[in-house]
């Protein structure tokens, strides 16, 4: 079984070689594990990063991600499809987690679980997500935050 990991990039220059880095030189990466970056409407060495990592890469003329992401799901060729925006570092056992997760019967979905360290953050930032995190909508709901 195959999971397709499609990464919507537009300008992510200073940050997707961390990102890609984290996920392909994590425990556990594989060629089951296929990294599809949708490189839309850059303008900077996005592209050229990307393909550094040894990763697909389809470049879209525009700076949209409505169109990236479809361009990456026409290329997609996984049981398992997971969205990563570019700046998001993952590694591999996490999206392992995740694929295993949508392959049991019924499950359509998964996310992981967010956690939020604020505790160095101002009073009104701290509160924010005090009650962020006590709203029923993000307690076992699938709900991005991207």
């Amino acid at each position: 079984m195959t999971t397709s990991v499609i990464m919507p990039a537009f300008n992510e220059e200073a940050g997707i070689g961390d990102v890609l880095a984290t996920l392909t030189r994590s425990p556990g990466f594989g060629p089951d594990l296929r990294v599809l970056v949708a490189a839309n409407g850059c303008t900077d060495r996005t592209v050229e990063i990307a393909r550094s990592y040894g990763v697909r890469v389809v470049e879209v003329a525009a700076a949209s991600k409505p169109a990236a992401l479809n361009a990456a799901d026409r290329l997609a060729d996984g049981d398992v499809r997971i969205y990563l925006d570019a700046d998001m570092p993952v590694t591999a056992t996490l999206l392992r987690q995740l694929a295993e997760a949508v392959r049991r019967p019924g499950v359509e979905g998964a996310v992981p679980r967010l956690a939020v360290d604020a505790s160095a953050s101002s009073w009104p930032v701290r509160a924010y997500y005090a009650v962020n995190a006590r709203l029923p909508v993000f307690d076992r709901r699938l709900f991005g935050r991207g």
